[in-house]
């Protein structure tokens, strides 16, 4: 190797320099007493050399933590500024042990930790080649030096940790001996090589064969290693990736010293010399977040944000990042590797990963909450605007449309309304109720609930309504119901509760999709109905170990439990069945495609900001929503160009449902076919007994207090305009009127006299 120029060639005179120090230091201390017996001046020198601290601290060694399928498949590795696996010294090739030794510390087995003849073996022979051929440190030296630069924590103990001092070499050289007479040789050697840095922040032999060569440290061939091996003395200057050329050299010097010392013969030494770098392409540098490799990007983000965020990891942020990303966790999670494939395939082959609009989709398995994928047509890393992004979108907020229809379904199931209730439902309805100003444009109804284009107006039972959408019945059912029992509902299917503690009473909005949610929130309320109503809040982590196999303690999902009758939820299903296989149900033009028994619903906001489908069967359930992340009022759907044509307007039976069955398809291609539960008679009866009754004439409070005496609970109607509220006065009518019969514990609403 030719002697190298500018910086390298500043750093050889340097290190030259370091060994001619070392030698000096070395034949003082361990010389003096040979030639000079027991003179007061060796005795001194070896007084200090033995006064010197000899038991070095050795904590474990950060590593990275591993994520895993449920199949055992490695979704991503988390690592901090030090990616790291540490492999025991069986589990790496034996020539990968020898190339080391061979170039680091030849007489590695032979001295005791020190080695004044190798650090002047190595001084001549570094001398006459100009370069730096020959580490003067034993390997057992070069493991104390990396211990020490591992506990250095500030700036200036980490500068220390490598100055060229005597001080320095004095004292690791004193460690050097404490730790051969605490370990053996192939300890030492093991330790060294998880500790050694590789460069591209690669530390540990385990590592560097993967990052380099895409292997595992026990399949090295002898080229990989011999390469490697040369990378510890210098990872920068002999970087394969930054310097081939360099780097070639050096390990044909490695292969030279292999061949001297007899480990291999000279067609082993001329056949790896004939062999190209072989790095692995794309490995120029370590990447921190490690979720931009991972085999589902954005499930591993939200996994991560999970346990960063977990404090059963630690008190602290710093706590829990330590023990994250340098702790060796195994973390077992819920995702299914062919549900994940399947959901990012339907997704694909319907809008494009450089669509303007984001179509973030959750998969639950029912009765269990795991989350068995979660995909984007995007790809994680740095946003540019358009197809790279790092926000988690399945669990960002957007209103769910009619998706939240389900939530009024399933309280008033619970009340007692059964699917024969019936309303006259127009085009436009202008509710005496809620303080409730519709977003649509109408100018025929510009203050009233209007039904979407693919709705009807007419007389519509409880499924007829659903199966189509109708938002002018599902306003006057939530008249009947009350927002409270609406929220109640929301909480028990499992929708998140922080996002229903402000819903106002009069949000009458709420039933159409006032309150924004999260596609997680709906794929978990919805999985409540597919498991009969045992509701099981979503998790991703099934367990945590450390690299040793010892559990972990998290923080797990609670219990399933039972919030929604078995009964009410299997009839909610039989309805919302009709989505999907009712002829002019909402769902039917895509969602059928999925050839057996589902139910689900779409969902579509006002001028097409938004468009969802959230659909199941027994053993799935999938929530798929549309819109543009950068914002879905100053960004609605229209002109969307997706599944190979133009959308002027789009619907959650449109895009999301043709998304949802393809996922579906593919999803359950291996699994048999279910049916879903029949609706319980006495549920889809209902129990409609106690009339409303008259209170018309009557005070406010006597009318609260004859309605409540009733069996009923009162809601008072609208009394405010503008945010001014006008004075009371006697009661005109009620919502429902008097007379109807209603269930117990339904809401009958008060409209006052002097009301809007």
């Amino acid at each position: 190797m030719p002697p190298l120029p500018g910086p390298g060639r500043a750093v050889a005179v340097r290190q030259l320099a370091w060994l001619c120090g070392l030698a000096a230091v070395l034949v003082t201390v361990l010389a003096l007493p040979v030639v000079l017996g027991p003179g007061l001046l060796a005795k001194a020198a070896v007084d200090r050399f033995d006064a010197l601290p000899s038991a070095l601290v050795q904590p474990p060694l950060p590593q990275r933590s591993v994520m895993l399928a449920t199949d055992g498949s490695v979704i991503a590795t988390l690592h901090g500024a030090e990616d790291r696996v540490i492999v025991p010294l069986d589990q790496v090739a034996k020539v990968a042990q020898v190339a080391l030794v061979a170039i680091e510390d030849s007489r590695f087995y032979d001295h005791k930790g020190i080695d004044p003849r190798g650090a002047l073996r190595a001084l001549v022979r570094n001398g006459q080649a100009g370069t730096v051929q020959q580490g003067g440190s034993t390997l057992t030296q070069q493991y104390v030096k990396n211990v020490l630069l591992e506990q250095a924590t500030a700036p200036a103990d980490k500068a220390a940790a490598i100055a060229d001092t005597s001080a320095r070499k004095l004292r690791e050289a004193r460690y050097a001996l404490g730790v051969e007479q605490q370990l053996t040789k192939d300890q030492i050697l093991e330790r060294y090589l998880n500790i050694a840095y590789y460069g591209n922040g690669v530390y540990g032999i385990g590592t560097a064969a993967q990052h380099y060569f895409g292997v595992a440290a026990g399949a090295l061939t002898l080229p990989q290693a011999a390469l490697l091996a040369g990378l510890v003395q210098n990872p920068v200057q002999y970087d394969p990736v930054a310097h081939p050329p360099i780097a070639l050299e050096r390990r044909a010097t490695v292969l030279d010293r292999m061949l001297q010392l007899g480990d291999i013969s000279q067609a082993d030494a001329d056949a790896a010399r004939a062999q190209p770098l072989g790095v692995v392409a794309g490995r120029s540098a370590a990447v921190l977040d490690s979720c931009t490799d991972a085999t589902a990007p954005f499930f591993c983000a939200y996994v991560r944000d999970q346990l960063e965020n977990d404090p059963a990891l630690g008190a602290t942020k710093a706590d829990r990042d330590t023990k994250l990303y340098t702790g060796g966790l195994v973390i077992r999670t819920t995702l299914d590797p062919k549900v994940q494939k399947a959901a990012q395939k339907a997704i694909d082959s319907v809008i494009s990963t450089d669509n303007r609009v984001a179509a973030p989709t959750v998969v639950l398995q029912p009765g269990t909450g795991n989350i068995v994928a979660m995909a984007v047509n995007r790809q994680y890393g740095a946003d540019n605007g358009t197809s790279a992004t790092k926000v988690l979108l399945p669990t960002t907020l957007e209103q769910p449309g009619s998706t939240a229809k389900v939530w009024t379904l399933v309280a008033a199931l619970q009340l007692g309304f059964g699917a024969a209730l019936g309303f006259n439902s127009p085009a436009c309805y202008n509710t005496l109720v809620f303080d409730y100003v519709t977003g649509n444009t109408s100018k025929t109804c510009p203050t009233g609930v209007t039904n979407a284009a693919d709705s009807e107006a007419g007389f519509f039972t409880l499924p007829q309504a659903t199966w189509q959408s109708v938002n002018t019945y599902y306003i006057q059912l939530e008249e009947r119901v009350g927002v409270a029992k609406v929220v109640d509902a929301a909480r028990q299917l499992g929708v998140n509760p922080a996002l229903l503690t402000k819903v106002s009473k009069d949000l009458g909005s709420l039933t159409i999709g006032g309150l924004q949610v999260s596609t997680l929130d709906q794929a978990t309320a919805y999985a409540t109905l597919a498991a009969h109503g045992l509701e099981c809040d979503a998790r991703a982590v099934a367990a945590l170990a450390d690299s040793k196999g010892a559990s972990v303690a998290h923080t797990s999902a609670p219990p399933c439990r039972q919030t929604i009758p078995a009964a009410v939820a299997d009839t909610a299903t039989s309805i919302l069945a009709g989505v999907i296989n009712t002829p002019g149900g909402t769902g039917a033009a895509n969602a059928s495609a999925i050839g057996r028994p589902a139910a689900g619903k779409t969902g579509t906001t006002d001028n097409s900001q938004a468009a969802w489908f959230v659909g199941y069967t027994p053993q799935l359930v999938a929530a798929v929503e549309l819109s543009d992340p950068r914002g879905s009022t100053k960004y609605p759907l229209g002109g969307l160009v997706a599944a190979g044509r133009t959308w002027p307007e789009v619907f959650g039976g449109d895009v999301p449902a043709m998304i949802w069955g393809r996922l579906m398809n593919a999803a359950l291609a291996d699994q048999p076919v279910q049916p879903l539960p029949p609706p319980d008679p006495v549920v889809a009866a209902g129990s409609a007994t106690i009339p409303v009754p008259s209170l018309a004439g009557m005070s406010q409070a006597q009318a609260a207090a004859a309605a409540q005496a009733a069996g009923l609970v009162t809601h008072l109607g609208l009394i405010s305009v503008a945010g001014k509220v006008l004075p009371s006065g006697p009661v005109a009518t009620t919502v429902p009127a008097a007379g109807t019969l209603v269930p117990a514990g339904s809401t009958v609403n008060i409209i006052l006299a002097n009301g809007r």
